[in-house]
């Protein structure tokens, strides 16, 4: 069963990796010299990447160069970080979730030991359907109370899967005669990566699993429908077909629930509050990875960081774009590792 990521893969995608980072290091060292950068550079998940543009345009204010982002998947991001240390090299990448063991050493493997690990908050991806969905027999369509398993999602969208279901009711008799339609984002997107790793891994059962099958892979027999993370045209897509659904950012959902509305995902439904406590099956955490041997090499890095966490960040504009706030507790760790600028291994 193949499930995730390895080094191996890391290192086959190498060349890839630093044709990415010629092409973002291009764009500003024209204006500055070959052995210096006045720019704070950010790259990792395209799910955090409001967030880390917001802070980007606060501090870009203030300072004589506005910090770049540059979105990918949370792996590919974790990939570019580890590469080296240096002007040529990322100073913080934006993650989904904790760096792997097999990131961590192969940053080791590249000189790159000296990381600060900040958590920002929560967020999550959501599994929503068309509110003119007729699940039942209720006149009202708004309220369908459609609910899943992780294990129904998985059956419905697995590529390796033996059963290949065409109709909801193929995967359980008492979900209605209704085709799957589902739209999904890229495979590298950080939010299908997220929706991977807490839907597609969890859910997957072995028992259906095709001999060395990925439990990670989607069909491609046109249940399952991959569009790119245009907003306008992606969400198009979910609300064309009233039998449809899709997996999207919360931050989509929640500005368009007119239109469409989250499944149940073992009897939660996502809601800030769902998303802040981590009970809703979808939700995790979001991390900044900071490079320390950058701190002095990259003027404002740390201004960055620490604005990100300040009082004005996540009482104010963040909170407003979405991001859930920490736990006090967690808000003590989180200063603590930035003023002691802490290793987080």
């Amino acid at each position: 069963m193949t499930i995730g990521l390895n080094l191996k893969n890391m290192k086959r995608n190498v060349k890839k990796i630093l044709s990415k980072i010629f092409i973002i290091i291009s764009a500003f060292v024209l204006s500055n010299s070959a052995f210096s950068r006045e720019h704070i550079l950010i790259v990792g998940s395209s799910s955090i990447y409001p967030f880390t543009n917001l802070v980007a345009e606060r501090i870009g204010s203030l300072a004589e160069a506005k910090p770049i982002t540059q979105t990918m998947s949370t792996a590919e991001g974790h990939n570019l970080f580890c590469l080296g240390t240096g002007v040529d090299y990322p100073d913080i990448v934006s993650s989904v979730r904790r760096q792997s063991i097999e990131e961590f050493n192969f940053c080791k493997d590249n000189g790159v030991e000296n990381i600060i690990e900040i958590k920002i908050g929560n967020y999550s991806s959501v599994f929503a359907h068309n509110t003119n969905i007729k699940w039942n027999d209720k006149k009202e369509n708004l309220d369908q109370n459609i609910n899943f398993s992780k294990e129904d999602i998985w059956q419905a969208i697995a590529k390796d899967n033996k059963n290949k279901p065409n109709t909801w009711n193929e995967i359980n008799n008492s979900f209605p005669n209704i085709p799957i339609s589902i739209t999904t984002p890229p495979l590298s997107s950080s939010i299908r990566e997220a929706f991977d790793l807490k839907i597609m891994q969890q859910g997957c059962l072995e028992d259906l699993l095709v001999e060395e099958g990925d439990c990670t892979q989607y069909r491609e027999d046109g249940q399952v429908i991959e569009i790119n993370e245009n907003d306008d045209q992606y969400f198009e897509q979910i609300i064309k077909n009233k039998d449809s659904f899709g997996i999207l950012s919360f931050g989509l959902f929640s500005k368009n629930l007119d239109k469409i509305r989250s499944v149940k995902i073992n009897g939660q439904e996502a809601s800030y509050e769902k998303i802040k406590n981590l009970s809703y099956p979808i939700s995790h955490q979001l991390y900044l990875y900071i490079k320390k041997d950058h701190i002095n090499l990259i003027d404002g890095l740390m201004d960055y960081v620490r604005e990100f966490v300040s009082e004005s960040a996540t009482d104010g504009y963040l909170l407003d774009a979405g991001l859930t706030q920490l736990t006090p507790l967690e808000k003590v760790e989180v200063f603590d590792n930035i003023a002691n600028l802490k290793n987080y291994k």
